[in-house]
């Protein structure tokens, strides 16, 4: 059988309406005899979709040398600051050089070499703040995993409290003993990446976007409707696009109370025995031993004498720590 090639001829629409002609050729006996299952169609940046055979058929492309929309049928690569694709049978994995591209203004980007991004380098990348494409098929079938669990525990009854702890150890990376989640809990990765201390108490409807490591010390206290997010997109559209992420790790100290609706973006850290008021966006870190909130949240004063004579505006603490419990400081008669 004679094979012959099929020309496929592209516009590309990337940034500031750069228009970008991509020319690919592949061999049309080897996809349609050979393999037919191997080309299903082409989604570009501007989301025009190309079908050309059966639709259960998958594909991948890479862009801007980062992103690759996982699959199995066709590989590929975007070569320089802007676009270049050249497909390939996505069964030969390899590397690709960049060819010569030119946006509207007729300047011509500098050549490259790109690769295709498997599995095992997006879920190195994903764990290392670098960007990856979260839609790679091994990371989403782990993640479905975990989402079970998730689901499961969600479902727990409240007489089953020692059930519910157990689901826990199961699902996070680490959490100590004394630690209870208010359910619905709701985490990308089930608290895969999650390390909780000791004694950590989390009420109704915490949110962690748990995509990366998430480390809460001992005894802290998190309010209802919090967020805890590691995940992040780039600001360029063209990454955007097609869903390019990268994970920060957040660290919250230990005996650290945050305060409902608290929202924790990615990367930041907070300090021990810091109190974050309620509806509070932590974009940046915040130190220990401080009372901060706000939008953005900032440090408003230190934790200091005030704070052991008073516990609410002119209410006086009448209540002390001894041995770990908490003992008055008047009786009965007196109250």
């Amino acid at each position: 059988m004679a094979a012959f090639f099929l020309t496929v001829n592209i516009k590309i629409f990337l940034r500031a309406r750069e228009t970008i002609d991509i020319f690919s050729f592949v061999s049309y006996a080897e996809l349609v005899f050979w393999k037919p299952e191997i080309l299903s169609g082409l989604q570009t940046c501007n989301h025009t979709f190309w079908q050309f055979l059966p639709k259960k058929s998958q594909y991948k492309v890479q862009t801007a040398g980062t992103r690759k929309m996982e699959g199995t049928a066709l590989s590929g690569s975007f070569s320089s600051e802007y676009a270049a694709v050249f497909f390939a049978d996505a069964g030969r994995e390899g590397t690709y050089s960049g060819r010569r591209v030119r946006n509207q203004h007729g300047n011509e980007n500098q050549e490259g070499e790109v690769h295709t991004m498997d599995s095992k380098e997006a879920k190195k990348r994903m764990m290392e703040g670098r960007i990856y494409p979260p839609g790679d098929e091994e990371i989403m079938a782990e993640q479905v995993v975990c989402m079970q669990k998730l689901w499961e525990y969600n479902q727990i009854q409240p007489k089953d409290m020692d059930k519910r702890f157990e689901k826990l150890q199961d699902m996070f990376a680490e959490i100590g003993e004394g630690s209870y989640i208010e359910p619905p809990l709701h985490a990308n990765f089930g608290g895969k990446h999650v390390h909780f201390g000791k004694n950590v108490y989390a009420n109704y409807n915490l949110t962690m976007v748990d995509d990366t490591y998430i480390y809460v010390g001992d005894n802290t206290m998190i309010g209802p409707n919090v967020t805890i997010a590691t995940a992040g997109h780039p600001i360029d559209p063209a990454l955007r696009d097609v869903q390019a992420q990268f994970n920060m790790e957040v660290h919250i100290g230990r005996n650290v109370w945050l305060g409902g609706g608290c929202v924790l973006l990615p990367g930041v850290s907070i300090g021990d025995n810091t109190v974050i008021g309620a509806g509070s966006i932590v974009t940046k870190d915040i130190p220990a031993n401080v009372v901060a909130y706000g939008n953005p949240c900032r440090v408003i004063r230190e934790i200091g004498e005030h704070d052991r004579k008073y516990y609410y505006r002119d209410r006086k603490v009448d209540v002390e720590v001894r041995d770990g419990q908490l003992e008055s400081l008047t009786s009965e008669t007196e109250t």
